[in-house]
């Protein structure tokens, strides 16, 4: 049985839970996580797309502490701004099949010295090691 697979990036940054098309209401839930955390961060909200979407060239201190806003809003980062691994690990096993999911955060688990620096190495390495299928970056 061929396994279905969703972006481990797209998970992380909007905590999706179907393979499908996003219905409305999560569109917009995305979208407004975008806007406001290109807000808070300082960034173009075309510029951060351009991030979630994979081109990593601009990656000024603005466009990390992006990552680490969208990482909260989907409670990636608990309030200690510590990674919850227990609650990536669920969210990220309702679509991707268990040893894939440990081999990733295995893989993926880089630490820098701040916290915007390791969110930044963090999203880049699970966007570099999971596909990203095309028609789930339609935000």
């Amino acid at each position: 049985m061929k396994s279905v697979k969703v972006s481990i990036p797209w998970l992380l940054l909007i905590a999706i839970v179907a393979v499908t098309a996003l219905p409305p209401a999560k569109k917009a839930e995305v979208r407004r996580n975008i806007r406001q955390c290109s807000a808070e961060a300082d960034v173009l909200t075309r510029d951060s797309i351009k991030v979630l979407k994979g081109d990593f060239k601009n990656n000024g201190d603005n466009m990390k502490q992006f990552v680490v806003c969208m990482f909260r809003k989907i409670e990636f980062l608990g309030d200690d701004d510590e990674f919850d691994d227990d609650i990536i690990r669920e969210k990220l096993s309702e679509n991707i099949e268990e040893d894939e999911v440990n081999t990733l955060m295995d893989k993926c688990a880089i630490t820098k010295d701040k916290l915007t620096d390791t969110c930044w190495e963090r999203f880049k390495c699970f966007f570099k090691n999971h596909k990203v299928p095309s028609d789930m970056m339609d935000f």
